[in-house]
């Protein structure tokens, strides 16, 4: 439930991020999704052993990595933020097991 819960506010953050913001909030949201993804992806991949949706939540991660950020313009993120939100809602319905 937790991860659920997780989830769905990274969406809210992310469609939040699609209109203007405080510019500090980019830097909050990457790092709130990296601790997220990693956590999806663990679960998925390796207690569930749901490879793919590991994988998926793992390039996630990769991409959000807050020590290591990838220098991108704001028209980037913004297609970047509505894959990972699709990603997100998507893996609600068919990630059930992974909680």
């Amino acid at each position: 439930m937790a991860f659920l819960l997780a989830r769905l506010a990274c969406v809210a953050g992310l469609v939040f991020a699609l209109g203007p913001h405080p510019p500090e909030f980019p830097r909050l949201l990457h790092t709130s999704l990296f601790v997220v993804a990693l956590y999806g992806a663990l679960r998925a991949g390796i207690a569930y052993s749901r490879f793919a949706w590991g994988l998926l939540f793992a390039g996630s991660a990769l991409v959000f990595n807050p020590f290591v950020p990838i220098p991108a313009g704001p028209e980037i993120w913004k297609i970047v933020y509505q894959a990972t939100a699709l990603l997100f809602v998507i893996s609600i319905p068919t990630a059930r097991g992974i909680r």
